[in-house]
């Protein structure tokens, strides 16, 4: 909206482990925070100009949850993050890692936003186009393009990975039976 809110706001659908959501509460009955299943608020996020595909922090871990952004018309991927939990050991890159590959799985320009981690703009091929990787505050600046054409993962999923498995699996089947029946 023109005063900066969005009208339907994306909300997290995966939380964090004993951080964010306590496993099992459902059966023990116990409080906890829970993660977003309702439909309208999974959507990109939608501006007059762009249609913005969303995962916040942990979800970056979760390939199906920036395809399906980019399904629905994401043109380009934000992902806000708390590194905190990590404090400066590998990890913290380990989880940026996780948003290269959604930027190259989806072909889609990637702004990722870290609190305590890593910022950085991502191109669709994986390119690290400017970024901060200290605990210093600071801002990074660059230009990206909007993307609308889907990638063979986005319109595969992994059915394509499964089914090239499916086929190798099924071909050393036979090498090793064929070679079995020769001896």
């Amino acid at each position: 909206t023109p005063d900066g809110a969005e009208k339907t706001p994306y909300l997290k659908q995966v939380l964090v482990p004993f951080g964010e959501q306590i496993p099992f509460a459902d059966f023990f009955h116990a409080a906890t925070i829970s993660c977003c299943e309702e439909e309208k608020y999974i959507q990109p996020l939608d501006t007059e100009e762009y249609r913005i595909g969303c995962g916040i922090c942990i979800e970056s871990i979760y390939p199906s949850l920036f395809r399906s952004q980019a399904e629905k018309g994401g043109e380009f991927f934000i992902i806000p993050t708390n590194d905190s939990w990590f404090g400066k050991s590998f990890a913290r890159y380990a989880h940026y890692r996780h948003s290269i590959m959604r930027a190259v799985e989806n072909s889609r320009y990637t702004l990722r936003s870290g609190n305590c981690g890593i910022s950085a703009i991502i191109s669709p091929w994986g390119e690290e186009l400017a970024s901060m990787t200290d605990h210093s505050k600071g801002v990074i600046s660059g230009k990206i393009k909007t993307q609308h054409q889907e990638s063979i993962y986005t319109r595969t999923g992994d059915r394509l990975l499964l089914s090239l498995c499916l086929l190798y699996l099924t071909c050393r089947f036979y090498v090793v039976t064929t070679r079995a029946e020769v001896s």
